[in-house]
């Protein structure tokens, strides 16, 4: 449930730093607000899910909505999956597409970059505004699943394949996207595992040699005459 919550921060992000251009997503209490809403929220819900005792084990393998019990009333079962996680997700399909499409047309039709528009974003940016499509691609299919169970027609076994395979790959893809795909992130985890730990003059500033330690007394007793 949380990474919906953040999918709407994301989009928020993009929202304030591109249509407004604004530099107000650099305030640490709005990063902290980020925290307190992202992981309050679902924290709350499941919480009272919990006292409501709806939590518990599917027997009828339902898929990835196995966290509520398959034994309470239908209305009430349905209720609680939207309550849980599917309310949420369909919240942040819309959103997430809506704005998020909205804001590359911008980019589109004004033919400027990120960095132009502000000085906050990087160009790699822009594969935030792809976050929508993913989300689609990977999660649409439990959606579809959960419409037909909610009006009592038959899912096809495919439906509970592809939402078990989509709703446990949305990490991974977001790794893709933003980790894989980015050029600057790409390079700084190379640099890491592939590259010398320190630059050489790196590591003579830290450790240093005997030749750099001479020319450091040379320099001191210039200094001192």
């Amino acid at each position: 449930m949380a990474s919906f919550f953040w999918t709407l921060v994301i989009t928020a992000h993009m929202m304030v730093a591109i249509q407004f251009q604004s530099h107000i997503t650099r305030s640490v209490i709005l990063q902290v607000l980020y925290h307190a809403v992202c992981w309050g929220i679902p924290g709350t819900i499941t919480s009272l899910a919990g006292s409501e005792r709806v939590l518990g084990p599917s027997y009828n393998v339902t898929g990835t909505w196995c966290f509520i019990k398959d034994n309470l009333p239908p209305k009430q079962n349905t209720k609680w999956i939207l309550i849980a996680g599917k309310g949420w997700e369909i919240l942040c399909y819309i959103l997430s597409l809506s704005i998020l499409v909205l804001l590359k047309l911008k980019l589109y039709f004004s033919r400027r970059r990120l960095r132009e528009l502000n000085a906050d974003l990087r160009d790699e940016d822009t594969h935030y505004l792809y976050l929508w499509l993913l989300l689609w691609l990977l999660r649409v299919w439990g959606t579809i699943r959960f419409l037909l169970v909610w009006f009592d027609v038959h899912d096809p076994d495919f439906l509970l394949i592809l939402q078990s395979i989509g709703d446990n790959a949305q990490a991974f893809g977001n790794c893709i996207l933003f980790c894989f795909l980015d050029k600057e992130v790409m390079q700084h985890i190379k640099n890491k595992c592939i590259s010398p730990r320190f630059e050489e003059d790196e590591y003579e500033r830290l450790i240093p040699t005997s030749e750099g330690s001479a020319n450091n007394e040379k320099g001191v007793s210039y200094s001192t005459v």
